[in-house]
């Protein structure tokens, strides 16, 4: 299986990078002002929380004023982001599981990014948290300064950048490097706060939380539906929680909170994109022994 492993590995990155070209950076091209915000009568570039995400506005600062030239330019970091996101969390997946199973975890994966690129439009900030994820992961058992680059990124990039700081102390918790991961979350405190003061308070895009919880009560089909196309993954995750190692099993926890914390300020029914940060956590449990042979799928011997 090793010698299929690159090949399929290329497919899928080919095949997740030519989705977003063909949806998420087509709906931009034929809903302009929706996607460039041309009519819009607010500035959300400087609402919370996307005043004090950094990342994105810098990276793609050289494009800006050509529409043409910013989607090109987005697709081209969709590509080179997932050249990186997808070996590395095949090796982070092979530690936990035999070939076969993280290649099928890679493949889940791959699906879920596509079907949340109905939502998507030319957005970056995920994808890079998902690079922060995946180095992060493949690093999980180096010191805790090996990670603080990409912590710092990450906090530059999106405010739940604590979610590697808590990957990291609840990876080590019994093995006496838990003191780096509290590090990092003091790290991303830190800059976090740091931001707000720098940059000043801003009104969230989304207003205040009983609004969001409004509008999320008003589109309960909505977020239903998104629901249930996840509902295999959750099924998994309930076969595979009870044999899972001590370490595995932390880390579903702390992918469970943040899928909690995004859906209490965030759009229930986009449910397919607060699914991919927590989806590497969660594979090794997934598609763990028990879970996976009830689907019929035995380990290779």
């Amino acid at each position: 299986m090793r010698r299929q492993a690159t090949p399929l590995l290329l497919l899928t990155t080919f095949i997740v990078a030519a989705c977003f070209t063909y949806y998420a950076a087509s709906d931009c091209m034929r809903y302009r002002d929706t996607c460039f915000r041309t009519n819009a009568t607010v500035d959300e570039s400087q609402m919370a929380p996307y005043r004090y995400r950094l990342v994105e506005p810098f990276i793609m600062r050289p494009f800006y004023g050509v529409q043409n030239r910013v989607v090109m330019a987005v697709i081209g970091y969709q590509l080179i982001f997932n050249i990186i996101i997808f070996p590395a969390l095949f090796a982070w997946l092979s530690r936990s599981l035999n070939a076969e199973r993280a290649l099928l975890g890679l493949m889940i994966y791959g699906l879920v990014n596509i079907a949340a690129y109905h939502l998507w439009y030319l957005n970056l900030n995920i994808l890079i948290e998902m690079l922060c994820i995946a180095l992060t992961l493949v690093l999980l058992d180096r010191s805790w300064w090996v990670l603080l680059p990409i912590v710092v990124i990450a906090s530059l990039n999106r405010e739940t950048a604590v979610y590697l700081g808590a990957i990291y102390t609840a990876w080590h918790w019994n093995d006496g490097k838990r003191r780096g991961g509290l590090i990092l979350i003091v790290v991303w405190a830190v800059i976090t706060a740091g931001l707000h003061l720098i940059l000043g308070p801003a009104a969230h895009v989304n207003g205040n939380f009983g609004g969001m919880l409004q509008y999320n009560l008003g589109n309960l089909p909505d977020a239903f539906f998104a629901n249930l196309i996840l509902s295999p993954i959750y099924y998994l995750i309930w076969r595979g929680y009870r044999g899972s190692s001590p370490r595995l099993k932390w880390l579903a926890w702390i992918g469970l909170a943040y899928l909690a914390a995004a859906c209490v300020g965030g759009n229930w029914g986009e449910m397919q994109r607060y699914m991919l940060p927590v989806l590497p956590v969660w594979l090794p449990l997934m598609l763990g022994g028990g879970s996976i042979v009830s689907l019929g799928i035995e380990p290779s011997q």
